[in-house]
């Protein structure tokens, strides 16, 4: 039997978010609706991000995501981590790790309501 080495479960379940776009009084206005299929990944936080923004410290949650290849995932989705129904943002283009068409890799920032 094999065994799968620690880190490569992908015990965490996930759905990606399709971006729609419409205009509304002149306003193209985004919305991102989920598409139905729950994956599995690995997900790994790292403590956020830190940076400085108008002289205060603001910590940004960010991962990484690892999860079987699809090509229909890309830089202009969403996902939607299943357990916590929290929204994250892909952040560059999705890595097709050493291009075998088997794994994919993607960093993800955290998208927060704010004032």
């Amino acid at each position: 039997m094999r065994r799968l080495a620690k880190g490569n479960q992908k015990a965490t379940p996930f759905m990606r978010l399709a971006p729609s776009s419409e205009r509304v009084n002149g306003v193209t206005v985004k919305t991102y609706e989920p598409d139905g299929i729950v994956r599995m990944c690995n997900f790994s936080t790292y403590g956020g991000t830190e940076s400085i923004v108008n002289s205060l410290l603001v910590v940004e949650d960010t991962a990484e995501v690892t999860t079987w290849f699809e090509p229909d995932i890309t830089s202009a989705d969403r996902i939607r981590l299943l357990e916590t129904n929290t929204d994250y943002e892909i952040i560059g283009e999705p890595e097709n790790v050493e291009l075998r068409r088997q794994e994919m890799t993607f960093k993800v920032k955290r998208v927060k309501g704010g004032a």
